[in-house]
């Protein structure tokens, strides 16, 4: 099975991006349904269920506190060449990134493999194939300031991902609170 972690949103500040996002519905564009909005923290690839209940025992130990975040302003990580479109995190980024670092350190700990790029905590919106990129920035201009709200983050999630014609299927497997043990 195809699992990740992720941070969950709020369904006003889903509706509010997709609300957003449906501006730039075209053909080469793939929008993100409001359902499979998150922000990604491990992508661990295909796993066996007795690897799953390692990430999850793993995941278990890391000590973490709650805190909040704030959805600000929409982006691209490359303007020259776009193929993704995001929602920044204005603040609680550098919150999203500990807990990412608490939990790589837990994982690498535990010998478990997972895709270790460069972490940019975001949320994917869009996927660009092919589009009319003079629209796309006016679009990402247009807000790049914009507020989609503040949650409190209490909980991320162990998610498999089923891959289909028409998108990929979340299925929140295990959930993980707050831990503090400091």
């Amino acid at each position: 099975m195809r699992l990740f972690t992720a941070i969950d949103l709020p369904d006003d500040i889903k509706k509010r991006i997709i609300e957003k996002s449906e501006e730039i519905a075209a053909p080469g564009i793939t929008l993100v349904k409001k359902e499979a909005l998150h922000i990604t923290l491990h992508f661990f690839g295909e796993k066996s269920e007795t690897e799953a209940e390692k990430i999850k025992k793993a995941l278990e130990e890391v000590s973490w506190q709650i805190f909040k975040v704030n959805l600000y302003g929409i982006n691209t990580f490359s303007p020259k060449f776009i193929r993704v479109i995001f929602v920044a995190l204005k603040d609680g980024a550098s919150e999203v990134s500990e807990l990412y670092g608490r939990l790589s350190g837990m994982l690498d700990a535990e010998r478990i493999s997972y895709e270790k790029e460069k972490y940019v905590p975001h949320i994917t919106i869009a996927r660009v194939k092919y589009a009319n990129r003079e629209r796309l920035i006016e679009f990402i201009n247009k807000y790049k300031d914009y507020q989609f709200g503040s949650f409190d983050v209490g909980s991320f999630y162990l998610i498999k991902s089923t891959l289909t014609s028409s998108g990929p299927v979340y299925e929140k497997l295990y959930e993980f609170k707050p831990r503090n043990i400091f």
